[in-house]
């Protein structure tokens, strides 16, 4: 079995009728880890996956933290990202020049990331799995061109699980007691997370466009 050399080789060479895949740029890799990782929620997720993903990235970044492991990166985030997707993502990470140094996904069902061959990661892609691909420069979002528009939804076994565990509660606790007055930042993750507690979580959320 064959590695990815190039992004386009997820969906290259197109057949006669086939369009080429459609792409949104997610932002600047120079935005950090976080912002990136909030843009990505917010551009392709309905509102009340957002509420639930924000506050379970929060967590897991004070996690990460506390426990002294290594810092935040683009692709450990967004396989966290994607064991959270219905249907994973791909992450791709590529050097200046467009080769692909990996291809990994994490889908719910597995208990941890595993690497993708060429023809894994091209059938993912066929089957419209989202990829994202972070360069040394920006992160860039890709879906096939036959992708129902819909925003991303969270994975069954994360649908029933609200963002109202000891862990999360632990973190605005944390927080709170390093200032007597909370931070906007306090307060805005103290709101993602009320909101995230009293939604419901349908299985089926109005659907809107990704882009």
């Amino acid at each position: 079995m064959s590695t990815l050399e190039f992004e386009k080789d997820l969906w290259a060479p197109l057949g006669p009728n086939q369009n080429p895949p459609r792409s949104k740029r997610i932002a600047q890799t120079s935005d950090g880890v976080v912002n990136v990782l909030s843009a990505f929620v917010e551009g392709f997720f309905g509102d009340r996956a957002q509420q639930t993903l924000q506050a379970a990235l929060k967590w897991h970044r004070f996690a990460r933290n506390r426990d002294g492991q290594s810092p935040l990166t683009f692709k450990d985030e967004l396989l966290y990202l994607s064991h959270r997707t219905l249907g994973g993502l791909l992450v791709l990470k590529a050097e200046i020049g467009g080769a692909i140094m990996s291809v990994n996904t994490w889908r719910a069902v597995e208990a941890s990331p595993r690497a993708l061959t060429r023809e894994e990661a091209r059938e993912l892609f066929a089957t419209h799995t989202i990829a994202v691909v972070v360069d040394p420069h920006r992160v860039t979002a890709y879906w096939h061109a036959d992708r129902p528009t819909r925003p991303l939804q969270l994975a069954r076994m994360w649908l029933g699980v609200r963002a109202t565990n000891s862990s999360v509660d632990n973190v605005l606790a944390v927080e709170a007691d390093v200032d007597d007055t909370p931070s906007a930042e306090v307060l805005k993750t103290r709101a993602l997370i009320k909101a995230a507690r009293e939604a419901l979580l349908p299985e089926n959320w109005a659907l809107r466009p990704a882009a």
